[in-house]
């Protein structure tokens, strides 16, 4: 039979601590749950809970992780499911839709042919100056695009107008090669109509042609710089300047003009 009297003291202490250690835990790991463990404290003999609390515990933690794994199945695959149903492989780029890319351009213009509207002798309508002038284009992914544009110069005219305005009105095409870097040469074509006169009067109209060359320097991928050198002819018909009284515009069928222009694309 067990003597508790015969434990001397310091094994009586240290089975009294892992005793207190493993009751604080609620179970004794080691015990079997038949087998009755000497209790040094209280003196007597207790019977260990453990087995049932470990189940109940790991019955916790197979119920936890049972439950987040339905929650993952329930929420997570369905949304990888539509993420991978909405992944979409890019275009070629040929095959791409066309794009609109819209232009604001300013730039200087100087007379080179002029006989028509400035007779010798008399003050010349056409001389050099400025303006600004706005221009949409839809470019096909191969370079290819049609555009349609608007501009106003203000030209220097020997004081015989207050101030010098030409308005023209254009549509053509235009080809901005497609290149491996940022630098992409362009070429346009484009025709329309001019009107020309005092402080956006028209005085004469006209037809008008213009060949531009330039490149297009991409900033990004939503803004570029233009710049380039243009070539007009327009024709006009005759009038007369009020302040000097002159007939203008029956020596010629053209004048010619050309512009250095530089502007900002945005596509």
């Amino acid at each position: 039979m067990f003597d508790p009297r015969a434990v001397n003291s310091d094994e009586h202490d240290a089975a009294s601590s892992l005793a207190q250690n493993f009751l604080h835990l609620g179970c004794f790991p080691q015990a079997p749950s038949s087998v009755a463990v000497y209790h040094p404290t209280m003196r007597t003999l207790v019977r260990p809970r453990c087995a049932s609390r470990i189940c109940s515990r790991f019955a916790e933690y197979i119920t936890c992780i049972a439950i987040a794994s339905l929650g993952w199945l329930v929420f997570a695959v369905p949304a990888v499911a539509d993420a991978e149903d909405n992944f979409a492989i890019p275009v070629a780029p040929e095959e791409a839709p066309p794009r609109l890319v819209v232009e604001l351009h300013t730039g200087f213009s100087f007379p080179l042919q002029t006989e028509a509207l400035c007779p010798e002798g008399r003050g010349c309508v056409l001389r050099g100056g400025g303006g600004i002038g706005t221009s949409l284009e839809r470019r096909s992914p191969n370079g290819f695009g049609w555009l349609i544009g608007y501009g106003a110069w203000f030209l220097d005219s020997d004081s015989v107008f207050e101030l010098a305005v030409q308005q023209i009105l254009r549509g053509g095409m235009r080809y901005t090669m497609p290149t491996d870097t940022v630098l992409h040469p362009v070429f346009e074509l484009s025709l329309g109509v001019m009107g020309y006169g005092d402080t956006f009067d028209v005085d004469t109209v006209g037809a008008l042609l213009q060949v531009f060359g330039g490149a297009e320097i991409e900033l990004n991928e939503s803004f570029g710089l233009l710049v380039g050198l243009a070539l007009r002819a327009f024709t006009h018909t005759e009038f007369r300047t009020e302040r000097d009284g002159v007939l203008r515009g029956s020596d010629g069928i053209f004048s010619e003009t050309t512009v250095l222009q530089v502007g900002l694309t945005v596509m």
